[in-house]
């Protein structure tokens, strides 16, 4: 593990008044003694199927993660393990929001709802246990002063609609996740201060219809399979940005998605540079653009798209958001691909990626436990809200997830868990470059790290940890599920290792920061 410096003279100032607990209040952000918006948003998420469990519990349907994992040919996870347990947050939720919220002082929880929990049939009635779950999930939430995003899809489709038309690769599921939102919005429509219809659709169509599929429905697919999913996708979201207008609902309604940014691998080479444009196109573009202008980039349309929108399915899409969510995490460079034919895996975005420099052999940033993710914020962070604001004129833009997982961390004894410096130097990175962003002007309204809580990590399975919160469990998923704040976002009273140095840590790193008005730097502060 490289040694990693945490100090810089950098401050970074985020302040919030203490309340008592009772009715939801919002929190006083400051940001080196400038005052941020009364609506900036501090909160963190998980997802449905990663920390519920219960998988078959009180009318839960299987969806597509409980028929992909539950098939042996099918799960490649280590140990085998799947999201059946999980956390156990169906049973536990009401003593984890607690934690959410007094060891992490987040503001906001950030949760998705599953669709075959609330809707076991994929349509028609809504099924009143599971429905009643989400009810008691805000409920209990707001009575401990923290508001809500609600996610309508994070990946986890009835299987039912799999197998009888193929999901997303179908024009029906448009209507159906229209019929869905619909029934959502009537049951919890004004209990939540923003929707996400849905969570990168990139990734759940690129990785569930790839050649190799490793997600859910596990579809060997070519591109026009994934360019059908993500059309499907985006018409799905529309429909159910649509249906929320037209209800009147209270609150804000936008998307997740994913990418992050590709730069030139020389940055003085004009090819390298039209591939790292085209790479944008293509990673950030092709969900992003139809939301501002209602159609695919130019550059998508060009290389020959197999599916085009309507005029008015390009009305129904263009300003279909409040806000937009960036789930950025890293950085890459980027070349042309040299040989770029439709049978070759580049194509038709025709670029190369390298996360390794070829010729210094030097990483884009800092490595983490996921061999995808390194640790590189400002042009990651700050040049993703640039990007979005720039090119789209976004407006409202979300860091709705980032976060890492800390090398060897599930090989660690717990006290070392606990003590998570390269976490905390991540998100040093990462509220440096929201500070960057702010100082320049840029649309940033909100920050959700991702996750509250150790969960299963797809096809990481439990080897992978991004939360703030540990949780005692092994690989396989099998433990006392005890849950240990981490000093990336713990409050003190629940820390059971010594202090860390001569001075003392009397609070921990985002909640000192983010809520009690500590510097940046040092993550050794004294909490007020």
């Amino acid at each position: 593990m490289p040694t990693i410096s945490i100090l810089s003279p950098l401050i970074l100032l985020v302040v919030a008044p203490l309340l008592h607990p009772g009715a939801m209040a919002s929190q006083q952000l400051y940001l080196d003694g400038e005052t941020l918006p009364p609506d900036f948003v501090y909160g963190c998420a998980t997802s449905a199927y990663q920390i519920e469990g219960a998988w078959n519990v009180d009318g839960k349907s299987p969806s597509i993660w409980d028929h992909f994992l539950h098939n042996k040919t099918t799960n490649d996870v280590t140990y085998g393990a799947t999201g059946d347990v999980a956390n156990d947050f169906y049973h536990k939720y009401p003593e984890d929001l607690p934690l959410f919220r007094n060891a992490l002082g987040v503001g906001t929880y950030d949760f998705t709802i599953s669709w075959t929990r609330i809707m076991p049939a994929g349509r028609g009635p809504l099924n009143d246990k599971g429905l009643q779950f989400y009810k008691n999930v805000i409920d209990t939430s707001n009575k401990l002063r923290m508001s809500n995003i609600c996610t309508l899809y994070h990946w986890d489709l009835p299987q039912s609609l799999q197998d009888e038309y193929g999901g997303w690769l179908d024009r029906k599921i448009v209507d159906d996740f229209r019929g869905y939102a619909r029934a959502v919005f009537k049951a919890l429509g004004n209990k939540c201060s923003h929707w996400v219809t849905m969570n990168e659709p990139r990734t759940f169509c690129t990785e569930g219809f790839s050649s190799e599929p490793d997600f859910a429905p596990g579809v060997i697919g070519t591109y026009k399979e994934r360019f059908t999913c993500m059309h499907h996708a985006l018409l799905a979201h529309a429909a159910a940005v649509d249906e929320f207008r037209l209800g009147g609902y209270k609150g804000k309604i936008g998307i997740k998605v994913d990418g992050g940014v590709s730069l030139p691998l020389n940055p003085a080479s004009a090819a390298d540079q039209a591939a790292a444009a085209r790479a944008m196109d293509f990673e950030v573009g092709w969900d992003v653009a139809p939301l501002y202008t209602g159609d695919y980039p130019p550059s998508l349309i060009a290389s020959g798209v197999p599916m085009k929108f309507t005029a008015a399915e390009k009305q129904l899409l263009k300003g279909s958001v409040d806000f937009i969510g960036l789930d950025f995490y890293t950085s890459q460079w980027v070349t042309a691909s040299k040989h770029c034919k439709p049978s070759s895996g580049s194509y038709p975005e025709c670029t190369e990626t390298y996360q390794q420099n070829p010729s210094t052999l030097i990483d884009i940033g800092r490595p983490t436990a996921s061999d995808w993710n390194f640790d590189a914020p400002h042009s990651t962070i700050y040049g993703g809200i640039k990007y979005l604001a720039e090119h789209y004129n976004a407006t409202n833009i979300m860091i709705s997830e980032t976060g890492m997982g800390v090398l060897n961390e599930t090989n660690f004894p717990l006290e070392q868990i606990l003590e998570d410096v390269d976490r905390i130097a991540w998100y040093r990175g990462v509220l440096t470059a929201m500070k960057q962003a702010l100082a320049d002007q840029l649309p940033l309204v909100g920050f959700i790290p991702w996750s509250c809580i150790d969960n299963f990590e797809w096809t990481d399975g439990y080897n992978v940890r991004f939360g703030l919160i540990n949780v005692e469990y092994d690989g396989a998923g099998k433990g006392s599920q005890k849950r240990n704040p981490k000093l990336s976002g713990a409050f003190s009273a629940f820390l059971p290792f010594p202090r860390l140095d001569q001075r003392g840590v009397s609070g921990a790193y985002l909640r000192g920061v983010l809520t009690h008005g500590n510097p940046i730097n040092p993550y050794n502060f004294e909490s007020s």
